[in-house]
């Protein structure tokens, strides 16, 4: 992941989704394979509400 205001690309424009879509209408949903090298990006997601 590029770093974008010196965040990665994913966390910057996820933030952005999060504060412009109401969550009553919006979900946010991240799909990411089984492999170990995406536990990182599955874990973020869980940490931050995404499901």
């Amino acid at each position: 992941m590029y770093p974008l205001r010196g965040i990665p690309i994913l966390v910057f424009l996820i933030r952005r989704l999060k504060h412009f879509l109401s969550e009553e209408y919006f979900r946010l949903i991240l799909a990411t394979s089984d492999l170990s090298q995406d536990d990182p990006v599955a874990a973020w997601a869980k940490y931050e509400g995404i499901h």
